[in-house]
């Protein structure tokens, strides 16, 4: 701000652009696996439940999670977005893999 305020000054728009994005992803990454955990709640309430059970909504619960990030990430090139969508891939099958390591102890009770 300081620089549209200065005369003469020549803001970075480039640098503001790239912010811009960064935030716009990383937020984007945030809601999308909010989403996806928010569908995998309802596999605690299946439990005991097969894996294939599990699966079944993970698969549910992963298309949703790419529609909110797709929707999100829009207006963005797909090539800047795609880090973001492997860091959320990452993310998203430790989430998997923690549903599953709930389902093994809650059914072993």
């Amino acid at each position: 701000m300081e620089t549209l305020n200065t005369p003469g000054a020549v803001p970075n728009v480039q640098k503001a652009w790239e912010v811009f994005i960064q935030s716009k992803c990383s937020e984007s990454s945030i809601a999308a696996l909010k989403a996806y955990e928010e569908t995998m709640t309802s596999v605690q309430e299946a439990i005991p439940c097969t894996n294939d059970e599990v699966y079944r909504y993970h698969s549910e619960a992963w298309d949703r999670c790419l529609n909110v990030f797709k929707c999100e990430t829009d207006c963005i090139s797909a090539v800047t977005a795609d880090q973001y969508l492997k860091d959320l891939t990452v993310n998203v099958t430790i989430s998997l893999t923690h549903a599953q390591l709930k389902i093994s102890v809650t059914s072993n009770l």
